[in-house]
């Protein structure tokens, strides 16, 4: 029979009603110390919790519902979150790069949406000239963000995914804005 290493642990839970208490009280201590050692078990938690949200399905609904309560009965809940991301941005340099990383690896779930809402509004009769136009639309919106130093997005007239009306990724449905006006115009549609 193999060694069970957490047996002792178990067996001590059983029989004594504090130990629980004075092991989280060790590790918090340890966990302020020791940077490494918080490293690694932090680490450790996000494996575990990678390889739960990969064979449990209702772990990540759990997760969401707890934080959604929590952010409904804490009202200091988000700018404790926050204070905590600004904390690491100012000492890991690296923590920027880290986060784009992460997302660039897992890709991003809105821009994924989009491309898929793209790409099922891209009717098929669409031609080579037709897609040369788009590609000379998002090019001169690139040239005029670069000429005038005002980030400029390409904007579909008729929203892909509007909520009463949906329009086509064609040439005749796009129009250039500029950054500000593009996200105050939004998923609507005006005549």
């Amino acid at each position: 029979m193999a060694y069970d290493q957490n047996a002792r642990h178990r067996e001590r839970r059983a029989t004594d009603p504090d130990y629980r208490e004075k092991k989280n009280a060790q590790q918090r201590e340890r966990r302020a110390t020791d940077l490494e050692y918080r490293e690694r078990i932090n680490a450790q938690q996000r494996e575990r919790q990678r390889e739960r949200y990969a064979t449990d399905p209702d772990y990540r609904e759990r997760i969401n519902a707890q934080q959604r309560e929590r952010r409904a009965t804490d009202p200091d809940y988000r700018e404790k979150k926050n204070a905590q991301q600004r904390e690491r941005r100012a000492t890991d340099p690296d923590y920027r790069e880290k986060k784009n990383a992460q997302q660039r690896e897992r890709g991003h779930p809105y821009a994924a949406l989009r491309r898929a809402a793209k790409l099922q509004r891209t009717p098929a009769w669409l031609t080579d000239k037709h897609r040369k136009e788009i590609a000379a639309i998002y090019k001169r919106a690139a040239q005029i963000t670069a000429r005038t130093g005002i980030a400029h997005h390409v904007d579909h007239i008729l929203p892909l995914q509007g909520k009463n009306i949906s329009g086509l990724h064609v040439p005749s449905n796009l129009q250039i804005l500029t950054e500000t006006e593009n996200k105050t115009k939004g998923n609507t549609y005006h005549e």
